[in-house]
């Protein structure tokens, strides 16, 4: 690690404990210990055991208070029903962090085990799991978990809440040449949260791209904090589980915590600057897309493909992601006609033919690339008898590395296409089997980048609040509330914007047609009639709102209008009355509803 953070001590500990370290054939115990020792971090390492006098060329010592020197951070790995007696070791001793490991079920873990915990934690202990597959630190050679290899140290951040899923996204990733800086499972996070993992990988400079499997929020607000802090300078790419009621059940009883309805997660995400995946398999193009680090967003995409009918494919596949093709300016277009002989020079997709030589492709390409309104480009090829992909690729590769621009390649084939692909990845270009997988890679790269550009504006400091009447405000509400009501009437409303801060329109209420026609004189033509009642929360719905009422006429019309939805809405006509506002002339204004739901992790 480069920088100080206050989970520093799990990734560069200048001493580790083992509790339950063995040498039994298949233990956990056994798993975690070979691990730590075939490492080459810097740690000195304790292994605790009292049924062992050494294991290997280590001495094993029989409690935590024997070893006699300040230990930063104990692994425990052994059955949960020696939790408590470990844990108080632990305080005694001063331990700054735990790591609680096991794959047992929750109901072993005990009301004093929990209570424990709060101990610890107010003791300021630091607390992985319990749970937790463990984690890796690749730069340092720190494996301090199951997995039993260690990935390629490089710069993507993993935090998973399943265990399970930890191996397959290393193995997607390695396949892509992608390298980790971390690897964490955060377990069952009853201390150490997913928030505190990613504000980890967000100052960490090695870290340039995140990558999350999440299943449920602990702490959200917390976790939404961090990815938009992380989201600033990098991706966080996220994968979440749970989206649909059948899994509903799975996710409560993997995490122990209800979710909230995934609309309401999917929008917080994506405003927080989120990048949301659909498969685990997107994953691979998302990571080799951002490893690029170039962006797509300053102008419109370039496309070159090699076949009639895979420039149509290619266009409806950029139209679905929102991806724009460049338009090719006349001068470009004459070039591309004259000198390389395409036969439609104006269309994007630029069609080179099947019959291309590898060399015009890269000189194509290398045009493409010198033009103004190009943001990058996207190389799409079949496979044809007439021409080997891997003399393509060849040809395409020096291009592509010199370029300051973001360039894509998407093959479509079966065997032949696969040399293609792997010389590519070998020399750092992204390769992508597919034209779907291209773009996803495109659209995702253009939303980040977009996001960043943007964020300036979306986090404007608030105004100062010395000004706001909330004490006003709250006797509106307790005025509604102290009536039985659970709605603001229209002027109510506008009164507690008012008071807050929020410039509104003028608005009266009426309890006749004659008050009504006063209050419109008053106000000024024209006017808006909304009915008023307890009743209707939704005026609109009910058709209890008429706009643009220019004279009295009009406004007679309105009026018994609304008294009629108000009979058919079952409003008993001692109750009927208007709430009256003169209409905004502005043409660029707009509408806008803003509404709130009360939801089980966000509040």
């Amino acid at each position: 690690m480069d920088f100080r953070h206050y989970l520093n001590v799990l990734f560069n500990p200048k001493s580790i404990a083992v509790v339950g370290a063995s040498e039994k054939a298949g233990s956990l115990g056994t798993t975690m210990w070979e691990h730590l020792t075939a490492g080459h971090g810097a740690a000195n390492l304790f292994a605790i055991n009292p049924k062992y006098k050494t294991l290997g060329s280590y001495k094993c010592y029989p409690t935590l208070s024997a070893v006699k020197q300040s230990l930063d951070l104990v692994v425990i790995v052994c059955p949960p029903e020696h939790y408590v007696k470990i844990l108080t070791a632990a305080l005694e001793e001063k331990v700054k962090a735990v790591l609680l490991c096991g794959g047992f079920p929750k109901t072993e873990l005990t009301e004093d085990f929990y209570n424990k915990l709060d101990e610890c934690k107010k003791a300021g202990m630091y607390i992985v799991g319990p749970q937790s597959l463990g984690y890796l630190y690749p730069p340092a050679a720190l494996n301090v978990s199951f997995l039993p290899h260690m990935p390629m140290a490089g710069n993507i951040g993993l935090i998973s809440q399943s265990p399970g899923l930890v191996h397959t996204i290393i193995n997607i990733a390695s396949s892509c040449k992608g390298g980790f800086s971390y690897v964490i499972d955060p377990g069952l996070e009853y201390s150490l949260t997913t928030a505190d993992y990613i504000d980890l990988l967000a100052q960490d400079n090695q870290t340039q791209c995140i990558v999350l499997y999440v299943e449920n929020f602990k702490d959200p607000r917390r976790m939404l904090s961090a990815i938009r802090l992380a989201a600033k300078n990098k991706p966080v790419i996220l994968l979440k589980g749970g989206k649909s009621s059948l899994s509903g059940d799975i996710v409560i009883n993997n995490n122990g915590r209800p979710q909230d309805h995934h609309d309401v997660i999917e929008k917080a995400l994506k405003r927080s600057g989120a990048l949301l995946l659909d498969s685990i398999y997107d994953l691979s193009y998302a990571i080799q897309a951002f490893s690029l680090r170039k962006a797509f967003f300053d102008g419109a995409l370039y496309s070159i493909v090699n076949s009639k009918g895979l420039d149509t494919l290619v266009a409806d596949t950029m139209g679905a992601y929102g991806i724009v093709p460049a338009v090719i300016p006349p001068e470009a277009a004459e070039v591309i006609s004259t000198k390389f002989k395409v036969l439609f020079p104006f269309a994007n997709p630029i069609n080179v033919g099947v019959d291309a030589s590898p060399k015009i492709i890269s000189q194509i390409l290398d045009f493409s690339l010198k033009q103004e309104n190009c943001s990058g480009v996207l190389l799409a090829f079949v496979s044809n008898p007439l021409i080997s992909p891997v003399e393509i690729a060849k040809a395409i590769a020096p291009i592509i590395k010199q370029a300051s621009k973001p360039v894509i390649t998407a093959w479509l084939g079966s065997h032949e296409i696969e040399p293609a692909i792997k010389y590519l990845l070998n020399n750092g270009i992204l390769a992508l089997e597919g034209i779907k997988n291209a773009c996803l890679s495109v659209s995702l790269t253009e939303k980040f980048f977009n996001f960043r550009k943007n964020q300036s504006a979306l986090s404007v400091p608030p105004q100062s609040l010395s000004d706001r009447n909330f004490a006003g405000a709250r006797k509106i509400i307790q005025q509604a509330k102290k009536e039985d009501r659970n709605i603001l009437y229209d002027e109510e409303a506008k009164r507690l914007l008012a008071s807050i801060g929020f410039e509104t329109t003028a608005s009266l209420y009426a309890g006749s047609l004659g008050e009504t026609i006063e209050a419109s004189k008053a106000l000024g033509f024209p006017v808006a009639l909304k009915i008023r009642s307890d009743g209707i929360l939704s005026k609109s719905d009910i058709g209890g709102i008429i706009l643009g009422i220019r004279n009295e006429k009009e406004l007679r019309n309105a009026y018994k209008a609304l008294q009629t939805k108000a009979e058919e809405n079952h409003i008993p006509e001692e109750d009927f009355a208007v709430t009256i506002q003169r209409t905004l002339s502005d043409a660029y204004a707009r509408e806008l509803k803003i509404g709130m739901r009360n939801t089980k992790q966000f509040g």
